[in-house]
């Protein structure tokens, strides 16, 4: 019996450009390819195309923006590069305007930034702008992306929202400044010292430019954002796991809360398996013989969750 293809490992080609032709439901044909060429070989991380043009961005940091212009079908080209710090996680074309929600662990202005890029030229994309937020005591990618960011790649879209007028809303977790991001376990999430750390950050965007607003403050981790707009006020929703909180924002670097519901409660959840609530992904860890930070068995890292 014949085995199940192997999926290729992207250590073993340069990634590749394919398009294809719909013929019908049962008739897909083959129709363009062309390998992209690297600084290096590695991996895709984001991929987004908008009719006739693609954008792709690759793994390592210090990541080129690509560009591919696919207007003959048949012959996709690869057309322009921008390199730039950090690595983008989402993309959202806007014409010749592209705005990317990014992590750069290295920016002591934030992990989490918005840029907004100018796609007029393929040949030659430009960053016009980028908005730097968000916590920046994490150590790693896995880290923001995971304890950081609304959501996955697959529902990042959910979350990142941009509005006819402009306005930007990031709903996003903050930090909790401790041992390895161990809150004390009188803090609710996304709260340090009972001062709340995350929530939803608004930027205004322009044709040629970003504007940081205010973060309008969530207990429990931000992850949805919904905007209501009425005849007398103007409202940006946000839905955390613990709160759903109603801001007015007629004045976008003003805070206004309109109302606020609590609709659960946080708690620190340990880790089944290991001494103490041990994760397995904590680094410098000794599974079962203690740890090499001096710590007791009693004191590790437990995610926090909530119910």
């Amino acid at each position: 019996m014949p085995g199940k293809p192997r999926r290729r490992d992207w250590r073993e080609a340069y990634p590749s450009i394919d398009t294809f032709k719909i013929e019908s439901t049962k008739s897909i044909l083959p129709l363009g390819h062309t390998m992209m060429k690297l600084p290096r070989q590695e991996a895709l991380k984001t991929v987004r195309f908008d009719g006739t043009r693609g954008y792709a961005i690759t793994f390592n940091q210090t990541d080129p923006l690509f560009t591919i212009d696919l207007a003959d079908a048949a012959n996709p080209v690869q057309k322009g590069e921008l390199l730039m710090p950090g690595w983008v996680f989402h993309l959202e074309p806007r014409g010749d305007r592209l705005i990317g929600l990014g992590l750069d662990r290295t920016d002591p202005a934030g992990s989490l930034n918005v840029s907004l890029f100018d796609v007029a030229d393929l040949t030659a994309p430009k960053m016009l702008e980028r908005v730097s937020f968000g916590p920046n005591d994490k150590w790693s990618d896995d880290t923001i992306l995971n304890e950081v960011m609304a959501e996955d790649q697959d529902r990042i879209q959910k979350a990142f929202r941009i509005y006819d007028d402009g306005l930007i809303a990031v709903p996003f977790t903050g930090s909790m400044k401790s041992y390895y991001g161990r809150p004390d376990s009188t803090n609710e999430c996304g709260s340090e010292n009972g001062l709340v750390r995350g929530g939803v950050q608004l930027i205004d965007l322009g044709a040629t430019s970003l504007t940081r607003r205010a973060v309008l403050p969530m207990a429990g981790n931000a992850r949805r954002v919904i905007r209501r707009d009425s005849a007398s006020t103007k409202e940006i929703i946000g839905v955390s796991d613990t709160n759903v909180t109603a801001f007015a924002i007629e004045q976008r670097d003003a805070i206004k809360i309109n109302a606020d519901l609590a609709i659960g409660a946080c708690g620190l959840q340990p880790q089944a398996g290991y001494p103490g609530g041990h994760t397995s992904n904590m680094p410098g860890y000794d599974h079962g013989m203690g740890d090499d930070h001096g710590m007791g068995d009693d004191s590790g890292w437990s995610g926090d969750t909530c119910h």
